[in-house]
């Protein structure tokens, strides 16, 4: 694979994980800053969650289908290469032969690769969304509960 198609693989990645945690703290943003009540909020952080899931997933698919393309794009044309190599065996040595071979190889293997990685990354930012809204949720039952308690004492210091 030629060092442009390489740093494609890798710019792609890095931009839909870019984009992708983007959006998360954007939408982490916009429920801490609206005016909601906490059942509100929670309701809408798990549906963001969800959706942020969803995105994920579906994201994941497309970058794995357009790898999957790209590396069945790129054996095609390897093979169009071997086959070349083959019909001028008789005008080249044998040892240009074996190095189209050993191109298609190394093509396959280094797409491959781009798709685990891809792959990876998709699973990593999956799971630390997953992480972050949980965390999320800790911490908003956690005030819940604190501000469940201060207006208890409110409301009893009134009675007496």
């Amino acid at each position: 694979m030629s060092e442009q198609e390489e740093n494609c693989g890798k710019s792609a990645g890095g931009f839909l994980l870019g984009l992708f945690l983007g959006g998360l703290i954007g939408a982490v943003a916009a429920l801490l800053l609206a005016p909601r009540r906490g059942d509100e909020t929670r309701e809408m952080l798990v549906q963001k969650s969800n959706d942020l899931a969803s995105t994920a997933r579906a994201r994941t698919s497309e970058v794995a289908d357009t790898l999957s393309k790209s590396a069945s794009d790129l054996t095609g044309k390897a093979s169009e290469l071997v086959e070349t190599a083959r019909g001028k065996a008789g005008e080249i040595s044998q040892s240009v032969a074996d190095k189209a071979n050993e191109a298609v190889s190394t093509a396959r293997d280094t797409a491959q690769a781009v798709i685990e990685k891809a792959k990876q990354a998709v699973d990593s930012s999956t799971s630390q969304v997953a992480g972050a809204a949980q965390a999320f949720k800790t911490a908003t039952e956690s005030k819940k509960k604190e501000l469940e308690a201060q207006l208890g004492d409110l409301t009893g210091n009134k009675e007496a």
